[in-house]
């Protein structure tokens, strides 16, 4: 095929594995590809659907956990494939068009590390230090 090969770029959209308010699990999917490889380097981008594309992370893993993601907010996840070579970065594949979970799905206390026990007995200690 000479110069004419065409970079690689995912068939499918991530699959979504797990999702919580502040997180998202994706796998990446990225298996069946049109285009030429190998493929030297995955990529998860990302965005809130109403914004610009924020970030993208290189991935290593057939998975990727997205972190620190705001609850109740749908989010746009695709992935890049690169082959070597100059321009070897195709399109992104198809997105995946997912929401997070509402922040009040949280179990209560889950929120902070300290739930109500462990300021409880910080108080009592505190109160105990200072008896004579």
């Amino acid at each position: 095929m000479g110069m004419n090969q065409e970079p690689p770029r995912p068939i499918a959209p991530p699959q979504l594995l797990g999702v919580g308010p502040t997180y998202l699990l994706i796998q990446l999917n990225a298996n069946s590809i049109i285009g030429d490889g190998p493929i030297i380097l995955k990529e998860v981008e990302y965005r809130m659907t109403s914004g610009t594309w924020t970030e993208t992370h290189a991935v290593n893993a057939p998975t990727y956990k997205l972190w620190h993601l705001d609850p109740d907010t749908e989010y746009e996840i695709r992935v890049l494939l690169t082959r070597p070579g100059e321009g070897g970065t195709g399109q992104p594949g198809p997105p995946l068009i997912t929401r997070t979970k509402c922040a009040a799905d949280l179990p209560a206390g889950a929120k902070s590390r300290n739930g109500p026990g462990d300021a409880f007995v910080r108080h009592d200690n505190e109160t105990a230090s200072f008896s004579p």
